[in-house]
Formats: C-alpha cells, structure tokens, sequence
C-alpha cells in the first residue's frame, strides 16, 4: 500500500480506540461522551505501540475521543525520537485527515 504521495504504508494499521483510555457508557452526559482517561496500563500500552513499529507497521488510528485525549499522549510517548515516517490518522469532529505524525528529537 502507498499514501497518495507514493510513501509505502504497511497494510494494517495500529487501532487505539481503548488505549490510554476506557468507556463509561453509564453516564451519556459526561465530559467527551463518556470516554476517560486511564494511566494505569500506560507504560504496557506505549511498549506495544513501539513493539508494532519495529514490525514495520508505520500508521496508527485515533480520534479525539479516544480516552479523552490521553490516547494522542499515549500514542505521543510511543513515537517519540522515531526518525521513520510514522502516519497517524484522525478523526475529529467526524472529518477524518491523515498526518505524519514522527517526531525527530
């Protein structure tokens, strides 16, 4: 697979709907529709991320609720000093964009 500039994409991306976060469908009315935050599986959670990137998997999905927001801090720290392209897509607000997302520090 190639993004639309010709960039090769490894076939399956890395999914992060219940990372660095959890669902409390009980409260319909809560801050981010129920999605939270959760730190206490954050350290295993970046470790499989880094873990899937050295296997050559180079996108990852998120949207802004996804563990209301601590999912892009999660997916942050796993990225972090990565030199290789990695591509995160997005969804906010139900429009979806796709961004290379690879910090070089």
């Amino acid at each position: 697979m190639q993004t639309k500039s010709g960039k090769k994409l490894f076939p399956i991306g890395i999914g992060t709907w219940n990372v660095g976060g959890k669902w409390n469908s009980n409260d319909p009315t809560a801050k981010y529709k129920g999605a939270e935050p959760n730190y206490d599986s954050e350290i295993a959670e970046v470790e499989a991320i880094r873990y899937s990137i050295s296997k050559g998997q180079n996108h990852i999905d998120c949207a802004e609720l996804y563990g209301a927001f601590h999912t892009d801090e999660v997916v942050g720290k796993a990225i972090s000093g990565l030199v290789r392209p990695i591509y995160c897509r997005q969804t906010l607000e139900n429009k979806r964009w796709c961004r290379t997302c690879t910090t070089n520090s």
